[in-house]
This record gives structure tokens, sequence and C-alpha cells, in this order.
């Protein structure tokens, strides 16, 4: 791929900030990205290069205006990727802040967390955190952190909505070693009826460490099989020496989804019984165990490569295409891993077929390019956003975003979305 060129790099500085707005950068705020995408693709024709941090200016447009769709999902996504940019999706979500609603007070929530929550919170998010409208108390929630409101993020766990309740716990994470914290999320984990705030309260209590290890050990007995997982990940978590002591009893039992859990996360802090319990698992004979064991093994390519390697030729396809992927990002069997994913890349299965191209792209392959480009031009949104995903890790530092400027107009917001938070982040590196 074509490397970025110098004056790419020293335009950095004009492109992803609002000083001097180009003719381009007028087009694309103003909504017409199709004529923003003209206007990139013309310029760099007459140039014979491409520049990534131009068309980085017509994504971060992209995300504005999605951030403002009527479809919630939509809405929180480029929020959410507007955040993860950091900076870079800092002005336009002081933009958005300015809006009226609940979408002025979701963006001023995320302009606070770029900020690093430093000073005083904003008028309109002290004003949310007081609303009794749920959606708006959640914006709400990181002004109570930034202040250090413990209180009102302990009261938030008795809203009538989950999705609030769901959200304070999860802020509570960070709120590490307070006993009043640790004993709210353990009552919730006994008697909140939504399985989902259960969840999010034991892996919240996981971050607290030791003191809120018998806090999560009722979880171990829940109705609900993913919160009983969660449960398992969160006692390792707390106090993993403690949780092999407790657990121990669950590696002597013939392979179950919960037991796979336990020795995933044990393995994965060296314990080697729990790594032999993986293994075995992955010798087993039921296909969902065995790619639950597959992902478990999946962190252990760097210390158990020769006993993974067998399983490149395995022949459940999703067996293969974890260990493949396990062995060809630790790197020193990177070549019979690449060989091993290529036949999987060409299945006629297409999104077989893209996973495969995706670990490929994660290994460095450049013989992935080309297919990745193919995919990029399917019909099929979710086959789209994968091979999104395996350009970026191909474009690497090389600054190529061309073949991503069609997805800013897709059909499919989603993609859009993913494709404008990947450009900025190839023209950042």
């Amino acid at each position: 791929m074509a490397r970025r060129s110098g004056f790419a790099a020293i335009g950095v500085v004009t492109v992803l900030c609002a000083c001097a707005p180009s003719p381009l950068r007028r087009q694309a705020l103003s909504g017409d990205i199709a004529g923003a995408l003209r206007s990139y693709r013309s310029a760099a024709q007459n140039r014979g290069a491409s520049d990534p941090d131009q068309l980085a200016i017509v994504a971060l447009a992209v995300l504005e205006r999605e951030a403002t769709a009527n479809d919630l999902r939509v809405q929180r996504a480029a929020l959410t990727s507007l955040r993860s940019l950091g900076q870079k999706g800092r002005d336009a979500l002081a933009r958005l802040s300015e809006r009226d609603g609940i979408l002025g007070d979701r963006a001023a929530a995320a302009l606070y967390e770029v900020d690093g929550r430093d000073g005083e919170p904003p008028a309109r998010l002290l004003e949310a955190a007081r609303s009794t409208d749920p959606e708006r108390r959640i914006a709400g929630l990181v002004a109570d952190e930034g202040r250090g409101n413990v209180l009102a993020l302990i009261g938030a766990l008795e809203s009538s909505s989950s999705e609030l309740r769901r959200a304070a716990a999860q802020r509570l994470a960070r709120r590490r070693g307070e006993r009043a914290v640790i004993d709210r999320l353990a009552q919730c984990v006994r008697e909140d009826p939504d399985d989902s705030v259960r969840a999010a309260c034991v892996l919240s209590l996981g971050a607290h460490g030791q003191a809120a290890f018998d806090g999560i050990l009722p979880a171990r007995e829940d109705r609900v099989t993913f919160v009983r997982m969660m449960a398992i990940t969160a006692l390792v978590s707390a106090n993993r020496d403690r949780a092999r002591e407790v657990l121990a009893p669950m590696l002597r039992e013939p392979p179950n989804a919960l037991s796979i859990e336990l020795a995933r996360a044990l393995s994965a802090r060296g314990d080697e019984a729990a790594t032999n319990y993986v293994f075995d698992a992955l010798a087993g004979s039921d296909a969902g165990l065995r790619a639950q064991a597959a992902v478990a093994a999946s962190g252990l390519g760097e210390r158990h490569e020769s006993r993974l390697m067998p399983f490149l030729e395995d022949a459940d396809v999703e067996v293969r295409l974890r260990v493949a992927g396990a062995l060809g990002r630790a790197g020193r069997r990177r070549t019979e891993a690449i060989a091993a994913l290529r036949p999987l890349a060409a299945s006629p299965d297409p999104m077989l077929a893209i996973r495969a191209l995706l670990v490929l792209s994660e290994c460095d392959d450049a013989a992935a390019a080309e297919p990745v480009r193919r995919a990029l031009a399917t019909a099929a949104p979710a086959i789209k956003r994968l091979a999104i995903l395996a350009w970026s890790h191909l474009a690497g530092s090389s600054g190529e975003v061309d073949p991503l400027a069609d997805l800013l107009v897709d059909a499919d917001a989603t993609v859009r979305v993913m494709a404008a938070g990947e450009i900025v982040r190839i023209a950042s590196r």
C-alpha cells in the first residue's frame, strides 16, 4: 500500500481543528457529505495521492450527523465513537453539546469524559443529575462521578429504570474499596429483578477486589447462566487465589460452560491446572464446548504454542479459526497460522471468510488486502463492518483510507459510523 505523503502529515493540524475552514470542511459540516467526498477525490486525483487527514474531516462530519439520528442505536454508536476518538472528536461533541434535549445532554456527558471529568461539570449535566427523567439522569451520572457524589450514584440503583440502574452499577466500578458501594452492589446482585443489572453489579464488584469477594458469591446460584458466568469472571478478578480455592471442585467436573469460563479466567493468569482443563475441553467431543474452549485458548498462544499446533488441522472450522488466530498473533508460528487461515478465507460462507480475513489482517498478512477490499463492496452490512475492522488493521501506519471512503455514504447507518471512526483512527496514527 502507498505510504502517507509528507504533506499529509504536515496538514494534520489544520485538518482536525476548527481554524481556517477549507471548502471541503464547510461542505462536510453543512451535511453535504457526497459533495465533500467529490471534493476530496478531485483533490486527491490532482495530487496523485490520498490524504487521510482530509478524509478524516469528512468522517468526523459523518459521525456528528449520525449522532443526531432518530434511531437511538445509531445515535449512541456515533457518540460512543466520537468519545473514543478523544481530542479528535472533541469539536464535534462540543457542537452537539449545545443542542437542546437529551442529545445535548449525552454529548455534554461524552465531552466531559473526553476532558477527563476535569473541573466542575457543566450546568446542564448538573441539572441532568437532578432530573427525574431516567435518560437525562443517565447522562448526569458523569457529573455525579466527577464531583465524587457517591451517594447519588448509589441512589440511582433505586431507580425504576433498569437502564439507569445498569449505568450506575458500571460507574460504581471505579469507586473501589468503598464499603457502602460494595454493600449496595451486593444487595443488587441478590435482589435486582433485571438480569443485565445483576450482571453489571457482579462485574463492578469484581473491580473492587478482595473486599467484594463475598458479595459476588451468591451470583454463582443466579437463575440466569450468563450472570453465573459473570460471577466466575468477577471472583477471579477480585481474588484469584481465593477463587481458585473456592471454585476448585468445578475443575474436577466434566467440562461445561461455567467450568470452562473458570478455566479461561485462571489460565489467563498463568494457572497451569486450569490451562490443562482448557486443553482437555478443546480435545472433547461437544462442538459447542470445544468452541468455547477455543476462545479460552486464544490467549495461550505465546505460552503453549506446541500444544495448540495440532488444532490448526482440526476438522471443526471454529476451533481452527480461533487457534490459528492465537498462534498468528503470538508471532512465532505466524507462517503456519496464516497457511491454516487462507483456506477459511476462501470459504463460500461469506461470514466465515470475512472472519478469517479479519484474523489474517491481525496477523499482518498483506495477501488479505484484496479480498478485504472486495468484502467492503459487498451488500451485507455485517460483512462490511468486519471488513472495515480488517482494513483498519491492514492500513497500519500507511494511512491508506480510500477503500473506506464510499462507506461514508453507505445505505446502512452502522456501516457509516464504523467506517468514519476507523478513518479517523487511521489518519491519527
